[in-house]
């Protein structure tokens, strides 16, 4: 799927800034929705779809555990963050240490000069590189930034808390400032169903409304057709 958003993408794109049109998400039918979500998040996570390569193989850790995936900090969208990727991995870690989760926290996987062994230090840190689809699964919530991971860890509905700006900000947990992390130990660690319901909807309009399928015909056709629709509307 590609990204096709008239301002641009993540933070910038109109689905971040336009209340309007975020609403529009909503008014798909939640029947509808549900059937088209679950084909479509079956289908990339059986098939370990990710933005990079994943691994190949399974993941377990012992008990609870949070999910913390980290960005490059020098990508254009680092720009939209207001709690930067390693400040957050390090706040996660400390709000949940002598708690009873573990934090698990995996690099990106274009960042190998990201040094995160400071954090592997302590007991309640796991470091890994496994997939993301077999990390989340298991998780409480999943933390990050403005991570493209976020939109995927709504795909397996879970809590996403994020500290920046991004076009799928309404239907995540955010958080704006450090000292509003620790709200997090008092919310429940599962989706309410209006939660569920929000992320649904939103999901399923994305997938067929808003994204394009670069592989599909019709799918660009039809995107196509709507922008000059609205260029000669003007």
């Amino acid at each position: 799927l590609l990204n096709w958003d008239r301002t641009g993408y993540s933070g910038w794109a109109e689905m971040a800034n336009n209340r309007a049109l975020f609403d529009k998400t909503q008014e798909v039918d939640l029947e509808e929705a549900t059937k088209g979500f679950e084909t479509f998040a079956t289908n990339y996570i059986n098939q370990n779809i990710s933005k990079f390569p994943q691994a190949e193989g399974s993941f377990n850790v012992d008990g609870p555990y949070m999910f913390v995936a980290c960005q490059r900090p020098r990508d254009t969208v680092a720009a939209l963050a207001n709690i930067d990727t390693l400040t957050l991995a390090h706040e996660v870690v400390d709000i949940f240490r002598g708690t009873e989760y573990k934090v698990v926290i995996k690099r990106h996987p274009k960042e190998a000069q990201f040094d995160l062994s400071s954090l592997g230090q302590s007991d309640h840190v796991i470091l890994s590189d496994a997939s993301i689809h077999d990390i989340i699964p298991n998780s409480s919530a999943v933390f990050t930034v403005n991570s493209g991971v976020g939109m995927e860890a709504l795909l397996h509905l879970k809590p996403v808390y994020t500290t920046g700006k991004s076009d799928y900000q309404r239907v995540t947990r955010r958080v704006m400032r450090k000292k509003d992390l620790r709200k997090c130990l008092r919310h429940k660690m599962e989706l309410s169903q209006a939660e569920r319901e929000l992320i649904i909807k939103f999901v399923y309009y994305m997938i067929t409304e808003h994204f394009v399928n670069a592989n599909d015909i019709e799918s660009v056709r039809k995107k196509i057709d709507m922008c000059v629709d609205e260029w000669r509307n003007k």
